[in-house]
């Protein structure tokens, strides 16, 4: 009798434990899509001036291709006017605590921040140089993830940006 009961925890024990490892294993290769799938990019940039000050606009996109939501807490935008990131134009940051979001990115979906940076002075091409940096939370398994992306932002009439 004693040895039914064994072989019964046993199995219950085996098999409450591989349910276990399948649904870990599936969450850590959905982490890992996720930290490595995430997309960012810019999708219009625009400097607009007025009397006063001149502010770049544009929006940033981002494209989640896992099957994980997470939020956005944490936004940074520097703007340079040349590719060595040597000449600081301007920079802004939207960052939010305790529980708050930026924007919620469901899974399988994508989601867009309009972002506007005051400049010290106007570009002086049509391009500016950006590197955003940013910070996604209430990702399984992880705390946090940040994420830094360069990008060459043009300014022309055409896409609706240059100097206005």
């Amino acid at each position: 009798m004693n040895y039914r009961i064994l072989t019964l925890v046993f199995i219950a024990s085996v098999l409450i434990s591989s349910i276990f490892l399948v649904y870990a294993a599936v969450l850590y290769f959905d982490t890992s899509s996720l930290t490595r799938g995430v997309r960012v990019s810019i999708q219009t940039g625009s400097v607009e001036q007025s009397n006063s000050s001149i502010v770049l606009k544009n929006v940033i996109l981002i494209e989640n291709p896992s099957p994980l939501s997470f939020t956005v807490t944490y936004v940074q935008e520097r703007v340079y006017d040349d590719p060595n990131f040597a000449n600081e134009l301007g920079q802004s940051f939207i960052a939010r605590f305790s529980g708050d979001y930026i924007t919620l990115v469901t899974k399988l979906s994508n989601s867009t921040i309009n972002f506007s940076v005051s400049l010290t002075k106007a570009p002086s091409t049509n391009n500016v140089f950006v590197i955003v940096s940013m910070r996604f939370a209430d990702i399984p398994i992880l705390e946090s993830y940040y994420l830094t992306r360069y990008f060459s932002v043009p300014l022309n009439a055409s896409s609706g940006g240059g100097i206005r």
